[in-house]
């Protein structure tokens, strides 16, 4: 095994692939989890295009890994509290089950979000102002937490949200009533209305005129009624951003004299300044909360999930009628995913197989049913799936989805969007040559999605010391940046402690960094 060989790590915290534009994805990048089962706090980890998750059984990295999930079924459906904890992907039981039972009884279950390039999506219209000319500062990195408590009757209930961009903090309480008391920068402090969205973000509503806002802090400060009007008009917009940009682009606003008299020589500790940027910022919550929730849900939309158990393999498959997009998560369509590919994708998929795994699938169809076949490079002769070993029906769904998900056209399709590929022990029933060749279709998946733009990122919970050691192979051979591989390692003092989740990697040798001795196998007494 290509274990570290140096005390060092060069691998930073994030990574933008070849092909990837800089500033101009808006997706999800990092996640942090709390009080979640044994996840008592992961902190934030970065999502790369390729994220493996090690740990003994009953560490953790399902829990973290079934997140993506979890969060895609609680936006497929509509529901009745911010996250369906029992769907058709994952079940995480309850509040009470999936909380950390170590817990203080107050503490809130927390899922903690980071937005990269969170201007991109202001840029497009969903704050109002002028655009911004590329190149600019925006919104930049936004971090979003949301706290989950239970109710009396057990049910999950959001009781705050804190929202962290440039120098600005918001926090959201939210009563029984669904009324929210929303502080920002600790000094404004206003009410909301709520209204329920779809999972995990609610709608806000601003109590009473946002012109009513701005004119009590214009009133008194000796300017004529026509000058508060045109400046209260101007001030709603005027373009969040940080305090020392807002500071600048103030004078600048088309406004009278008057206005820029008074503001001139404003420094950034001036309490009217305070005051004009957070009613600024407060009179924008709707609109940012609205494109967070919209970017949270195009995240879970685009996720996809392989569980550790795909379905067995059957002689025949009954035909139905239906689009097929994707793999599901239990492998159930795959007869039908294959069976729909046009004859030029067939070709391709079966080419693709055949140069990683020496096999290519083929579905034959006979009165209303359909059998998968499979050929194996330089042989003449098809088997049916059923007859091959429980291996190939394991693996099969898996790679199938790989394919499929680097065939589209780039960012053109998925809008900047990552696809998060959460993959549950992909190697289940394959010998090590087999687990090695995963290995390879993995980072060949990931350098085809690169070249078109696509921002494919794979999650991978394994317990294959044959994936850890071939990947390091594929980067000292130049296949794969170490920059883009994170290396998770879940790991528990005892059955009742906590998870703490530590991150490692490799170096550009492929030698694993800040590796933990004896992690894979315990001391010989």
């Amino acid at each position: 095994m290509r274990i570290e060989k140096k005390s060092r790590n060069k691998w930073q915290t994030g990574i933008i692939a070849p092909g990837f534009i800089a500033g101009v994805s808006s997706s999800m990048d990092a996640i942090g989890i709390t009080n979640l089962r044994s996840l008592k706090d992961t902190g934030m980890i970065r999502l790369k295009p390729l994220n493996l998750l090690l740990g003994k059984n009953s560490s953790g990295k399902s829990t973290f890994l079934r997140t993506f999930p979890l969060l895609r079924q609680s936006y497929e459906v509509n529901t009745s509290g911010p996250l369906l904890w029992n769907g058709a992907y994952v079940d995480f039981g309850s509040f009470a089950d999936a909380r950390y039972r170590g817990a203080d009884p107050q503490e809130p279950i927390r899922f903690s979000f980071e937005f990269d390039n969170f201007d991109h999506w202001m840029r497009r219209g969903v704050l109002r102002g002028p655009r911004k000319r590329r190149g600019q500062s925006g919104f930049g990195k936004v971090e979003l937490q949301l706290h989950m408590v239970a109710q009396h009757n057990g049910a999950t209930k959001l009781a705050s949200m804190d929202l962290k961009f440039h120098d600005h903090q918001v926090k959201i309480e939210i009563d029984k009533q669904g009324v929210a008391n929303c502080a920002v920068n600790g000094a404004l402090k206003k009410q909301v209305d709520l209204f329920a969205s779809r999972a995990l973000i609610p709608l806000l509503r601003i109590q009473g005129a946002e012109e009513e806002n701005f004119e009590s802090i214009l009133k008194g400060k000796g300017l004529a009624p026509n000058s508060i009007i045109k400046v209260r008009g101007e001030l709603l917009t005027w373009e969040v951003d940080s305090s020392e940009a807002m500071l600048r682009t103030l004078p600048k606003l088309e406004v009278d004299a008057d206005f820029k008299r008074m503001v001139k020589g404003w420094k950034l500790t001036h309490p009217d300044f305070r005051t004009l940027r957070d009613i600024a910022i407060f009179n924008n919550l709707p609109n940012i909360f609205r494109s967070l929730e919209s970017q949270l849900e195009s995240t879970a939309m685009h996720s996809i999930y392989s569980a550790p158990v795909r379905a067995d393999a059957k002689r025949y498959y009954r035909l139905q009628d239906l689009a097929v997009n994707e793999v599901d998560f239990q492998g159930g369509n795959l007869a039908m995913f294959i069976g729909s590919l046009r004859p030029k994708d067939q070709e391709d998929f079966s080419s693709w197989m055949r140069t990683h795994f020496q096999f290519s699938p083929r579905v034959h169809h006979s009165e209303g049913h359909a059998s998968i076949r499979l050929c194996e490079k330089d042989s003449l002769n098809e088997y049916n799936l059923a007859d091959m070993g429980f291996g190939f029906s394991q693996v099969l769904p898996v790679l199938s989805q790989l394919w499929a998900l680097t065939r589209k056209k780039g960012t053109r399709i998925y809008g900047n969007i990552p696809i998060i590929f959460a993959i549950e022990q992909p190697e289940l029933h394959l010998h090590p040559g087999l687990q090695a060749q995963l290995a390879d279709a993995f980072v060949d998946t990931i350098a085809i999605a690169q070249k078109k733009n696509i921002p494919l990122r794979l999650v991978i919970e394994t317990h294959s010391e044959t994936i850890i050691n071939r990947i390091g192979h594929q980067i000292a051979a130049g296949n794969m940046r170490a920059e883009g591989v994170n290396v998770l390692l879940f790991e528990k003092d005892g059955p009742d402690a906590p998870t703490e989740v530590k991150q490692s990697g490799y170096d550009e040798e492929g030698f694993l960094v800040n590796w933990p001795l004896g992690f894979f196998l315990p001391k010989v007494v």
